[in-house]
This record gives structure tokens, sequence and C-alpha cells, in this order.
């Protein structure tokens, strides 16, 4: 729900998995419910960055090695890092979770973490290593359809900011419009990833 912009559905099932009762570790590998409901709150970053950082660094610690949430939530603890000002860690954090999703097969936390990386490379003025990493979220996604899902409106911005850094505007242009089609799905859902 919080992926498609339906913010009452998440924040309802969010609370309805916080009162679930589940002793035990998941099928994922996790040490218990707990991480699967810190990755959740993160997501929906309702306390500001520092309770988003303290719930990823918590869901992180308490995911099983090979869960398929360790990805999206490497991302989560890098934005909470980022929000904060630390450009360094989120950098670090989103590196992390490019070599998690790759390995894993979470194509959109990898395409989120390669165009934010690409983003934070165009601030550094490093336009080899943002056309690189943007090259790199492109061919994660070449085989996916996704012009109707919320986490490629970032790929597309990154595109275009590259794009417009370039000297290319019809690029940017384009880039721009695929971007903007998707904002609908881009709501405080997620308010950290619609900002």
């Amino acid at each position: 729900h919080a992926l498609r912009g339906r913010d009452e559905s998440a924040v309802r099932w969010l609370a309805a998995v916080e009162g679930a009762e589940h002793h035990g570790p998941l099928p994922d590998g996790s040490a218990s419910i707990g991480a699967w409901i810190a990755m959740l709150r993160a997501l929906l970053g309702r306390h500001g960055p520092a309770q988003m950082q303290t719930d990823a660094e918590a869901a992180i610690s308490e995911l099983g090695a090979a869960s398929p949430f360790r990805p999206l939530t490497q991302v989560l603890l890098a934005y909470a890092r980022l929000m904060a000002g630390d450009t360094d860690g989120a950098d670090a954090a989103l590196a992390a979770a490019v070599e998690s999703a790759v390995g894993g097969g979470a194509v959109y936390a990898g395409v989120v973490s390669l165009a934010q990386r690409a983003l934070l490379a165009i601030e550094r003025d490093d336009l080899v290593e943002a056309e690189a990493h943007v090259a790199r979220a492109w061919s994660l996604v070449e085989d996916e359809s996704l012009d109707d899902y919320a986490p490629t409106a970032i790929l597309h911005a990154a595109a275009a900011h590259l794009a417009l850094r370039k000297g290319d505007p019809a690029r940017a242009r384009s880039s721009l419009v695929r971007a903007q089609r998707l904002e609908p799905q881009l709501t405080r859902a997620i308010p950290w990833f619609a900002v």
C-alpha cells in the first residue's frame, strides 16, 4: 500500500502488524517479527530521520542474512542518514544496498540506491560516476515493466538531472515527463521518498 501511495491503508496495516503476536524466527531467517515491524516503521518514516535510522538499524540487526527485506532496509538506513546530513554515511549504506540488492534480486532497492548515488555524484560534480550509476540502474530494470511503479521515479529524475547537466535538454524533458507520470503515487505514505 505504501509503495502505491495508499497512506491510510499502509498505516492501518502497520498497526495490524504491530499488534500481531509471533514468537520465534520467521521464514526469512529473521530473529523475530520485530525486525519486520522496525523495517515497516522506517519505511513509513512517521517520526523523523532519527527514529527512521533507529528503526532501520534495529531491523538490519535482526533480519536474516538472506532476508529479501535486507536491501530495502539498507536503503531506508541510507535515506535516514541522508536526511540527517550524513552524505558519506548515506552513500556507504547505498553502496551496501546496491550489492545486497543485486545479489538478492531486489531490483527496485537496487534502482533506488543507484539513482540516489547518481544524484549524490551530481552534487559532487562527478558526472562520470553519476552516469555509471544511472546506466547500472537501467541495466537492472531493462526487462522489467516500470512505467507504473513509484520507485522508478527517482531513476527518471536522476536521468533528467544528469541529462540537463550534460547539456541534453530534450532527454532531460523526456525523463522528467516519465517521472511526473509517477507523481500521483508519491504521497505522504512514504514522505521521505515523495520529497
